[in-house]
């Protein structure tokens, strides 16, 4: 807003005022008195555009976006912690228990994992002890970093939860939005959405009134990264919203509404094409190439935002890799037409069979 109000142009506008009769030129008694005011007004109206872009959500950044943001009830979602399964055995392969606060390190890696629930016998909810996405990066061997007798192998196997790191600038100015354009009240439909995306863990949402009659609500959620939901997540989604699905007011859902938490299920996608591979790539690269490019499509395009895999995107998003020239033939599960899902389901690749035109 304050592009014109340079040093350069507020020291020429000072220089302007000064009489022709006096010296003006650069090293004379005027031009240097003026040229350090000219700079700290310049920086006056730098500091002054920092101002005003942080008044606004549209371009506050940082603690000025959280300030904003809190005028209206929203706060940053902090980053959270990883949950995996742990599996313990202990002689002969057998099942070993261990003490809840038991501590590992998992292999080749500094992040440390603690016990915080028994699952079963040998099975247990393990916490990362670093808050963030790092958890879900480790898997496999653990090391007890303190002596566990009778303990022959921990491993991790499989995320219950993900560990989300702390929310971007870009997503919670995407909450502010949302809030202020649809109001959320009295439990209905945008409440269950902002709740939601105030939650740890969970990535889009869908939300079903009357569903199974009247004062039922079903809110089917994803994880963070747009796929299935763990039983966890699931669970204590449920807990927070109304434990025990009785509609008694004793989560955060109103008196009255009786509501259940669920998730999608996969619509397999199968992918078959020849194409025609870049100079310099080879056909495997085209390949992983393809299936990342398709995964993320599938994540961030359709789950739980469209009801529609495009044939004609699929075939966009190939064509604008790098590793592939130009699409020779391309079907999905076996047609060349768009694939519809149904209202709970989200595309997952099932199968990419990329072959290279002769």
């Amino acid at each position: 807003m304050f592009e014109g109000k340079s040093y350069e142009v507020i020291l020429t506008n000072m220089l302007d005022r000064v009489p022709n009769t006096i010296d003006k030129r650069q090293g004379s008694i005027i031009y240097d008195a003026l040229a350090p005011a000219a700079a700290e007004l310049a920086q006056s109206y730098i500091d002054l555009d920092l101002i005003l872009n942080n008044a606004f959500a549209d371009t506050a950044e940082n603690i000025y976006l959280d300030k904003k943001c809190s005028e209206i009830g929203i706060t940053r979602i902090s980053a959270s912690k990883t949950i995996q399964k742990g599996v313990f055995t202990g002689t002969e392969g057998s099942a070993l228990d261990i003490d809840i606060g038991s501590r590992f390190t998992a292999v080749n890696s500094s992040v440390n994992f603690i016990a915080i629930e028994k699952i079963a016998n040998g099975q247990y909810k393990m916490q990362c002890e670093i808050a963030g996405s790092i958890g879900n990066t480790v898997t496999g061997q653990l090391i007890p970093i303190s002596y566990i007798e009778g303990l022959q192998t921990a491993n991790l196997t499989e995320i219950l939860i993900l560990g989300e790191d702390i929310e971007d600038d870009n997503s919670l100015r995407q909450r502010y939005y949302s809030k202020v354009k649809n109001i959320e009240k009295d439990g209905n439909v945008a409440q269950y959405v902002e709740w939601a995306n105030e939650y740890s863990g969970i990535g889009n949402v869908k939300v079903f009134p009357i569903w199974n009659g009247n004062n039922t609500v079903k809110v089917s959620i994803l994880n963070s990264n747009n796929d299935i939901a763990s039983t966890e997540l699931i669970n204590s989604f449920q807990e927070f919203l109304d434990p025990n699905k009785e509609g008694l007011g004793e989560g955060v859902a109103p008196i009255g509404a009786i509501v259940t938490v669920t998730t999608a299920t996969y619509k397999n996608i199968n992918i078959v094409a020849t194409v025609n591979v870049a100079e310099g790539y080879t056909l495997t690269q085209a390949q992983q190439a393809t299936q990342l490019a398709i995964g993320n499509y599938f994540r961030n395009e359709i789950s739980y935002k469209k009801n529609v895999v495009s044939y004609f995107t699929i075939g966009t998003v190939l064509t604008n890799l790098n590793e592939i020239e130009s699409i020779v033939s391309l079907t999905l599960n076996g047609g060349n037409s768009d694939i519809t899902l149904l209202t709970e389901e989200i595309p997952n690749l099932n199968s990419l069979t990329l072959t290279e035109s002769t």
